[in-house]
């Protein structure tokens, strides 16, 4: 059998051999050559699958093993930040301490790292971006559980905040976390054209235009039928606000190029 060139030309050519094994008119001599030559090449695509799996299983290991240092340094760098702008003192620290550092997967922060990573820089420029957004995030994860909106009694396996700490509290402490995330990106140590930049992006993507956009749909949907389009306007702005925000923070903290950045997003 020849070798072929590629995975892709292999299935081609094993689709033209099973298309004239079929073919009633083919001589069987010929069929029992075609036949030996699709056995060769089920073999081959077989292989290559095999080691496309290696290869894959490879990368994959290696994508977790820096998510999981990534999420544990955004943790690490919380914790300090915490210590600095939500000092344990007053009850509404306490309470935005307790919903930020609950746990969570810190999808959003390892985002914007891997972004930094990929412009070029390395991923602990954009650490304190992320985790200013980590905290804007909860404060509408503690809004989001109140009696108002979800009314959520659990968070995380613990708990809500309101719950724990009372309505009002709560609703301060959220409060707390947002102005807490424009204080971070106001003091991280990054030019100040990006600072500025990076409390617009976060500003909009968290606003009336991003994310509370997509929460006011996500009540008015409770008590009406939404439509396919209207779902995936609820979440694209409800979800998809703050991935979009994850990704041009790590952009604006490595100073990415425009082409770069509209690729990424």
């Amino acid at each position: 059998m020849k070798q072929p060139k590629s995975f892709e030309e292999g299935l081609t050519r094993l689709q033209e051999l099973l298309t004239a094994l079929q073919d009633e008119s083919t001589p069987l001599a010929q069929s029992v050559k075609l036949y030996a030559e699709a056995a060769g090449l089920i073999s081959y695509c077989k292989q290559t699958l095999d080691a496309a799996k290696l290869q894959i299983n490879e990368i994959d290991a290696s994508l977790q093993a820096k998510f999981t240092a990534w999420a544990a340094l955004t943790e690490q760098r919380l914790g300090e930040l915490c210590d600095e702008f939500l000092p344990p003192h007053e009850e509404i620290a306490k309470a935005a301490r307790y919903s930020l550092l609950g746990g969570g997967k810190r999808i959003r922060a390892v985002l914007a790292l891997a972004a930094c990573e990929l412009s070029g820089t390395a991923p602990e420029k954009a650490l304190d971006y992320a985790c200013a957004l980590e905290m804007l995030h909860c404060y509408s994860l503690i809004h989001d559980d109140m009696p108002c909106m979800d009314n959520d009694d659990f968070r995380r396996g613990r708990p809500s905040c309101h719950k724990q700490f009372g309505e009002s509290t709560a609703l301060l402490a959220a409060d707390a976390l947002v102005t807490a995330a424009f204080e971070v990106i106001a003091h991280a140590d990054l030019p100040a054209e990006s600072r500025v930049e990076a409390a617009a992006i976060l500003a909009k993507g968290g606003g009336a235009r991003g994310m509370l956009y997509g929460q006011e749909l996500d009540k008015h949907y409770e008590t009406i039928r939404a439509t396919e389009d209207q779902l995936l306007e609820l979440h694209r702005n409800k979800t998809g606000a703050l991935i979009i925000v994850a990704v041009e923070l790590g952009c604006t903290a490595a100073n990415a190029a425009p082409a770069l950045r509209k690729a990424l997003v």
